[in-house]
């Protein structure tokens, strides 16, 4: 996990929506690899929204964190 990792001073990690979508959520879709475990994959109905920093897999200081997450449907054939 990254947290765990020396990270040098001034990384961070701030991608655009766009970003987002063509490189990582595109890439996770695809199967193609990830360079860096960046985003962890979470499933975020399983946990209390206080307890989602401690999945995120960098030290975030901002409030703002990053995770795959598989949709959970209501109904099978609607939202």
């Amino acid at each position: 996990v990254l947290r765990d990792m020396h990270l040098p001073p001034g990384f961070g990690f701030h991608p655009s929506d766009p970003e987002l979508i063509s490189h990582y959520l595109k890439r996770k879709i695809l199967g193609q690899k990830i360079e860096y475990d960046l985003i962890p994959e979470v499933d975020i109905y399983k946990h209390e929204p206080w307890d989602l920093p401690a999945k995120c897999n960098l030290p975030i200081k901002d409030n703002k964190w990053h995770f795959f997450a598989s949709r959970d449907r209501k109904y099978p054939t609607g939202s």
